[in-house]
């Protein structure tokens, strides 16, 4: 016969033992370095995005504000006009706000000879709401050319005009179009059968007066 004490049935049946204190602490330890390392990961993340978006806008506002100054100076320019009357009577007309430095204007003559004559008068600026008129003829009249004789006076063949924007940028025009930007290498005319004389605004060549178009 057992002597073993049935089992009260009242007794709670045996359990397993609560995990220690201090291996729960491990556990928490643990998942709090991995919630950690997700936020550091998230925070990296973020910044470099941040900073991603920050240079694009920057690059983006840095664009605009080129292209912007790019129109902005051909807007300028095209305002310009140069034009050749019947009378030969040549015309910057600048309505800008803004003066135009170094302006110049060309006169090629045909001479004796077949002698081309390029007569150039710079001026250091036409002033804003001006307009700068040169008289061709006195131009080839002798005073400021010399020529050997009566018949080697150059009969008028074609003008252009250049002038310089506030950004020294060089712009063109023949009188047939609107001014244009001028190409690197462009303006350098030479050659043996070409004739250069340069002549500052001579008030008995060219009058300034105020552009008829400036409001």
């Amino acid at each position: 016969m057992s002597n073993d004490t049935p089992s009260d049935p009242s007794e709670p049946a045996d359990q397993q033992p609560a995990p220690a204190p201090k291996d729960r602490h491990v556990l928490l330890s643990a998942w709090g370095t991995f919630f950690a390392g997700v936020a550091a990961l998230m925070t990296v993340a973020t910044a470099v995005a941040t900073s991603y978006v920050a240079v694009a806008t920057y690059q983006d506002q840095k664009d605009e504000e080129k292209q912007k100054a790019a129109n902005d100076a051909k807007d300028f320019a095209e305002r310009v006009e140069f034009t050749v009357t019947g009378d030969n009577v040549a015309m910057i007309d600048n309505p800008n706000r803004f003066p135009l430095s170094r302006a110049t204007m060309r006169f090629a003559g045909q001479g004796r000879d077949s002698v081309a004559v390029v007569a150039e008068m710079r001026t250091k600026m036409v002033p804003a709401c001006s307009r700068l008129s040169v008289s061709i003829d006195k131009v080839f009249s002798g005073k400021w050319i010399n020529f050997s004789g009566p018949d080697s006076k150059p009969e008028f063949w074609y003008a252009t005009a250049s002038f310089e924007d506030r950004d020294r940028i060089t712009w063109t025009a023949d009188g047939s179009a609107a001014f244009a930007r001028q190409s690197e290498g462009e303006g350098s005319d030479t050659g043996a059968d070409v004739k250069f004389v340069s002549f500052g605004a001579n008030s008995e060549v060219a009058v300034i007066n105020k552009s008829p178009r400036c409001k």
